[in-house]
């Protein structure tokens, strides 16, 4: 499909937050997600896909730099709170973490970005939305972003009415829809930008359906009248406000006349909030590493493509960055630092090679995890660790970590589990006790 293409395809990704596995119409009757439901019956619905640190700050950092965040030095989300142990403003350690690790509070202007890769192919690039990756020292322009738009520093906005970003107690409900707010920015870009000049890569990533749950009145109203508890009437209101922004997405670039030309990739950054039903865990306290906290929507459609197909073979975030290098007709060797491997032979039809996909978290008891040959280990600090054959038991029903006729796949996964947090994993601190 694309060998034949000599021109560069424009690139939108859309990362929502906190968006669960089976929250969508197509997988969950009680969501209205109809642009996204045809998303994925027009394009590629990848059904192992996951995030290789389930939590806000790490997953950006995967996705961005293809690297894994323990690498980057992020095991955990960045908090503007945290103890800054080295007195250097480079890390924050927080209270009450049981690995006591320090995680970075920016992403290193020296990581590459997929964004900085694509601009050396000519894109001219678009960041739209929540970064979480530093303040304005590190803020997108400074990591190969043209053209930016709606960046905080914060993990979440205060609110989703007006003002968004300050911690007013009293919010504008009249006043525009963050979700709303966002992407009628983003379609302004796509109807105007010169794409005889350059292609265009844009990077929404939307503050929804994370915390606060709000939503529009009318919204949460159909949801109500359906029987639903407010909370979970408010969280399916933002879940479709975030399906109509991908639908307006795809009329602008239909109204652009790109529509032949361009891929658009739609992604969650981590497991749902609320219940990831029949998935076991989720954004919960001590589930993430879980299929539920772990496992993400990914769906990619690609140009010309009207009819769907379903790709189980595991894949994750990490190999975004090098799937856009290939497509924009850059070269992987001129990026060695990678982790993650170019599904372009996927989109083609063909396969991507299986390797083993590495998890870390320092919140929890559940530390890290690999899913390698069907199985997933999860390494705990508490020494309870835990086996799963996820071929057979993809809803984690079953430990299976004493099975006798397991014992070896589980002391193999157990051994790359170590060596992977030998070479990464760095040193603890243990947290400053309070002196009186």
């Amino acid at each position: 499909m694309f060998a034949a293409e000599k021109q560069q395809p424009n690139i939108i990704i859309l990362f929502i937050d906190d968006l669960g596995y089976n929250d969508l119409g197509y997988r969950s009757s009680s969501f209205e997600t109809p642009n996204i439901d045809k998303l994925a019956a027009e394009g590629i619905d990848f059904t192992n896909a996951y995030v290789p640190s389930p939590t806000s700050s790490p997953s950006r950092v995967a996705l961005l730099t293809g690297r894994h965040p323990i690498k980057v030095g992020f095991t955990r989300h960045i908090e503007a709170n945290a103890l800054d142990p080295y007195n250097n403003g480079e890390f924050g350690l927080w209270d009450g973490d049981p690995g006591e690790k320090p995680s970075r509070q920016h992403l290193p202007l020296q990581e590459v970005t997929f964004a900085e890769a694509l601009k050396k192919e000519g894109y001219t690039t678009c960041s739209i939305g929540k970064w979480h990756l530093g303040n304005k020292f590190y803020y997108p322009q400074k990591q190969g972003f043209d053209i930016v738009y709606g960046e905080s520093d914060l993990g979440n906005p205060a609110g989703y009415f007006p003002p968004y970003f300050t911690h007013e107690k009293k919010h504008d409900k009249n006043g525009k829809y963050l979700t709303d707010y966002l992407t009628e920015y983003a379609t302004k870009v796509i109807e105007t930008h010169d794409y005889k000049k350059a292609p265009l890569c844009m990077y929404l990533a939307h503050y929804g359906v994370h915390t606060p749950i709000e939503a529009p009145k009318d919204k949460i109203e159909k949801y109500r009248k359906q029987g639903l508890p407010e909370k979970y009437a408010t969280y399916h209101a933002m879940v479709e406000s975030i399906d109509e922004s991908v639908g307006n997405i795809l009329k602008s670039v239909k109204q652009a006349g790109v529509e032949d030309n361009t891929i658009v990739m739609f992604i969650s950054d981590q497991g749902g909030f609320f219940t990831n039903y029949p998935l076991k865990g989720g954004k919960q306290a001590g589930t993430a590493l879980y299929e539920g906290g772990a496992k993400v929507p990914f769906i990619v459609k690609l140009p010309k493509m009207d009819k769907g197909r379903v790709v189980k073979e595991r894949i994750s975030t990490l190999d975004v960055f090098p799937t856009l290098v290939e497509l924009s007709g850059g070269d992987l060797k001129d990026y060695p630092q990678l982790d993650g491997l170019s599904l372009k032979k996927t989109f083609e039809g063909g396969t991507t090679p299986a390797q083993p996909l590495f998890f870390y978290r320092s919140y929890d008891d559940q530390a890290s995890s690999v899913i390698h040959l069907g199985y997933k280990f999860i390494y705990t600090r508490s020494g309870n660790h835990e086996l799963y054959n996820l071929n057979k038991d993809p809803y984690e029903t079953t430990n299976i970590i004493n099975v006798s006729d397991e014992k070896y796949i589980g002391m193999k996964l157990k051994a790359m589990v170590e060596d992977f947090l030998s070479k990464y994993e760095p040193l603890s601190i243990p947290y400053p006790k309070q002196v009186h």
